[in-house]
């Protein structure tokens, strides 16, 4: 079975082992800002993030290729560990 495909108005982008040393702490900033703008103007804002946004086995560039192409926002969460992933700079 084959789901609609997401309107993502935002992109996501960080450095996964960022998230991963702070427990998750971006992607929880990531929810609460999608969830607060939801209730601040009333309509669904889909932020794309990989870890939830990517199926398995999906080819994760040319999501992210596509993803980009039709978000009006991009939110990069910049760190010295970003500026130095070469999947961050592409």
């Amino acid at each position: 079975m084959q789901t609609a495909k997401a309107t993502f108005l935002a992109f996501f982008s960080y450095e996964r082992g960022n998230d991963e040393r702070d427990r998750g702490n971006l992607t929880l900033i990531r929810k609460l800002l999608q969830a607060e703008i939801w209730v601040q103007t009333g309509k669904p804002f889909q932020i794309f993030q990989d870890q939830e946004n990517i199926e398995w086995g999906q080819a994760w560039k040319e999501r992210i290729k596509s993803v980009l192409d039709e978000s009006l926002l991009l939110i990069a969460v910049i760190t010295p560990s970003y500026l130095e992933s070469e999947s961050c700079r592409f």
